[in-house]
């Protein structure tokens, strides 16, 4: 039931009542028990809504002195709409009530006479300070708003924030707030308002191009409050989540040997003796191996080739005979701008839709190197092939798509392939050109998983990063941990926090779809923290090796303690 108050409006569904004053949501409470979950008094200054521009401004909105009306409407007793004429835009939030499952349903839209409009973002401020944060954020993270790794977070799905749901977690109780989007609206999530902690806003995003863009919205946010623990509302949101996407029929796909894999090796070098000597310490039809260097060329250069050279062929070829699983290393959407196919794709190449510089990648021998995209400069970006420089291309092109499922159906029938590995299958993001072929990227992604695996019978794709796109029909995935912990540890700094802030929220999210592969870096406690936080994920217990000498490395410690942890 929905009613005007004196000040705004009041919303009750069977679990949950919230209340907005002006256009800012002031209070949450569980409908039943009368728990409230916003604190006013840690909510002053901030903003109920922000319009975010392509140049990064952030505009709040219902905060002019004078040019900020708030209208309400009451269509039914359970519908509502809460008009917002403001200085920078007008904005419209549909309320209403799901009848069903009680949950308070939020569609807000913005629309203006600039161009540029990027974003819309809804906060949720005062959030109770006992109250923390469960997110799929890398794998799965739980943390107060006001813990140094939780603080201040920008997180956009689906790359960093992989599933659209968080939840704000007491001991017994909370509340949840979810996107049942099936239709691949790009969203984010960010923590925090200035120096405020304990806030939450949600953002719907716009399609790129922004230039001209003058509008946003048509995405629905649902609110409810709950009683139990953090896993009440992520099973909800399962529940959809695999009714949505059909997702019963998809796990159908895998593999019949993925859940009899025990250990698996990571940056697997092409070394023969060790196919042997860890046959003698576990059944190689248990081994998944990731092998990423097997072409004549060096790592992440002259993508997409994919052919073996002698070493290549020769390890797989062995490993395939005694019954290992073994992924050649590829990249879903990478290419270097010197290979020939770039004269092709370069105008189908994704471009941020902020400031227009090209995605992509690149690695440089510098310490503590962090500015990962492409050079954007004509000389640079053909001309240094050593510092492994790539470009993204944007997946819902289909003669990209079409490079690479032409050469691994060639793999498949020279070296007898079960399976493949697609790097930077996690990086799905929105950009300039948006839509290509109709698509969105996040969609060609899809599709282009999906075309790996109706390449052969239980064909097994495996990738980087796990998120509700991409897990559809990978099979196995790297497990990027919390705040890529792994970068932090290779470069020496203390991540002792991981353990800490690690929770398995996808596991319960995508469990029966996609099993893990560890991502475990660094030296002494800092990889040991990064192991256990691995395996706390749910990820298969998994060798990386450290030296020249795999072999020698399977007598030592760290070894001995995964291959225990695999045969136990």
């Amino acid at each position: 039931m929905i009613r005007l108050t004196d000040k705004g409006l009041m919303i009750r569904s069977k679990t949950t009542v919230a209340e907005f004053e002006g256009i800012r949501l002031v209070s949450l409470k569980d409908a039943v028990t009368g728990e409230e979950f916003l604190d006013r008094s840690l909510a002053e200054g901030v903003p109920g809504f922000q319009l975010y521009h392509q140049n990064g401004k952030a505009s709040p909105l219902g905060t002019h002195p004078l040019a900020s009306q708030v209208h309400y409407t009451l269509l039914t007793e359970r519908i509502a709409e809460i008009v917002l004429n403001d200085w920078e835009c007008d904005l419209s939030v549909r309320v209403s009530v799901d009848e069903e499952n009680g949950d308070i349903l939020l569609e807000p839209s913005a629309w203006t006479m600039q161009g540029g409009v990027a974003g819309l973002g809804m906060s949720l401020a005062g959030v109770r300070q006992d109250l923390q944060v469960v997110a799929p954020f890398q794998q799965g993270a739980r943390a107060p708003l006001n813990h140094p790794q939780m603080a201040h977070k920008v997180a956009d799905w689906p790359a960093n924030w992989e599933a659209g749901f968080l939840v704000l977690a007491g001991r017994e109780s909370g509340f949840t707030a979810q996107a049942w989007d099936e239709r691949f609206i790009y969203k984010g999530v960010r923590l925090g308002h200035e120096q405020n902690p304990q806030v939450v806003t949600l953002v719907t995003y716009a399609h790129g191009p922004l230039e001209m863009n003058r509008c946003v919205g048509n995405l629905c946010w649902r609110l409810s409050a709950y009683r139990g623990d953090w896993t009440i509302p992520v099973r909800r949101y399962r529940d959809w989540y695999w009714r949505a996407y059909r997702l019963e029929e998809a796990a159908r796909l895998r593999p019949d040997w993925l859940e009899e894999i025990k250990l698996t090796i990571s940056w697997c070098p092409t070394n023969l003796a060790l196919l042997d000597e860890l046959a003698r310490r576990i059944n190689p039809r248990q081994v998944f191996i990731h092998l990423p260097n097997w072409r004549p060329y060096k790592y992440d250069q002259d993508y997409p080739t994919y052919v073996a050279d002698e070493a290549g062929r020769a390890f797989l070829l062995k490993a395939r005979a005694m019954g290992y699983h073994v992924a050649p290393h590829t990249n879903t959407c990478q290419m270097s701008p010197d290979h020939p196919f770039f004269f092709q794709a370069r105008d189908f190449c994704t471009r941020s839709p902020l400031d227009m510089r090209w995605g992509g990648w690149s690695w440089l021998p510098v310490k503590g190197w962090g500015s990962f995209g492409p050079p954007q400069s004509y000389s640079l970006m053909p001309a240094r092939k050593d510092w492994n420089i790539l470009v993204n291309v944007h997946l819902a092109w289909s003669p990209w798509r079409r490079q690479l499922t032409r050469q691994v159906a060639d793999l498949i029938r020279d070296l007898g392939l079960d399976a493949i590995f697609v790097d930077v299958s996690q990086w799905i993001h929105n950009s300039d050109n948006s839509l290509l072929e109709n698509l969105t990227y996040a969609e060609g992604s899809l599709k282009l998983i999906r075309e790996l695996v109706d390449l052969a019978p239980g064909f097994c794709v495996s990738g980087e990063g796990r998120n509700e796109i991409s897990t559809q029909f990978l099979s196995l995935t790297q497990f990027h941990l919390y705040n890529f912990a792994h970068v932090h540890a290779i470069d020496g700094q203390d991540v002792s926090w991981v353990e800490e802030c690690t929770e398995p929220v996808n596991e319960l999210l995508f469990k029966g779809l996609a099993r893990g592969i560890g991502y475990h870096y660094g030296q002494g406690a800092n990889r040991r923290h990064m192991i256990e936080a691995t395996l706390k994920q749910g990820a298969i217990p998994t060798l990386i090796f450290q030296t020249d000498d795999p072999v020698s490395e399977l007598d030592g410690a760290e070894c001995r303690y995964l291959l225990e942890r695999a045969l136990s």
